[in-house]
């Protein structure tokens, strides 16, 4: 059976670079692996903000109510590897991306609810400030249960940079091989 491979892109930018780099790992990825792929734009869903309200604790889940989070959830718990995007705002993920960190939150107190899947990080940024937007998503990503197999910073501000970038993509290409490591590890393990 071939994975599923989600990819998450936190831009609040629609076909820009992060979008460029997510959606060509996934494309490789069902090239190459044969895997069932799923773009999660996160700017497409509808999103309130954590109210800290602190309902989680009780319920396992998320209390708020009237929005998108369950349907953007639902796919990556049914994925074997989730491929993550962001870009770089003021060294760490931008809005869109941490309010929906925070509402996942909710589900922590279930136990890793990703545990066993794979995940890789892809940071795009125009100068640097990665640390800190690493270790964000890498503490989000392996809370959960996942294994972070792969992680790649890639260079570019405008819309298509990156793709004009022949070391960039060689990058996102390199990132894109070893995601597909990953998936073949994975199979082993799921085959046994």
């Amino acid at each position: 059976m071939p994975a599923k491979v989600v990819g998450v892109t936190g831009s609040p930018r629609a076909s820009g670079n992060t979008d460029f780099a997510v959606n060509s790992v996934l494309e490789m990825l069902a090239r190459e692996r044969d895997a069932s792929t799923e773009l999660l734009a996160l700017r497409d869903y509808h999103l309130k903000h954590c109210a800290g309200c602190r309902g989680c604790m009780t319920a396992k889940r998320c209390v708020i109510e009237g929005d998108d989070l369950d349907r953007m959830v639902q796919p990556l718990n049914e994925a074997d590897v989730i491929i993550v995007g962001s870009p770089v705002y003021w060294n760490s993920p931008p809005g869109v991306m941490k309010d929906f960190m925070d509402r996942v939150h909710g589900w922590f107190v279930a136990g890793p609810i990703w545990e066993g899947k794979q995940a890789g990080i892809i940071s795009v940024a125009a100068d640097g400030g990665f640390e800190s937007h690493e270790d964000a998503l890498r503490g989000w990503l392996r809370y959960y249960g996942a294994n972070v197999a792969a992680e790649t910073r890639l260079l570019a501000r405008e819309a298509g940079d990156l793709e004009a970038n022949p070391r960039e993509r060689e990058k996102l290409d390199r990132f894109a091989r070893d995601m597909a490591d990953a998936i073949g590890q994975h199979s082993l393990i799921s085959d046994a």
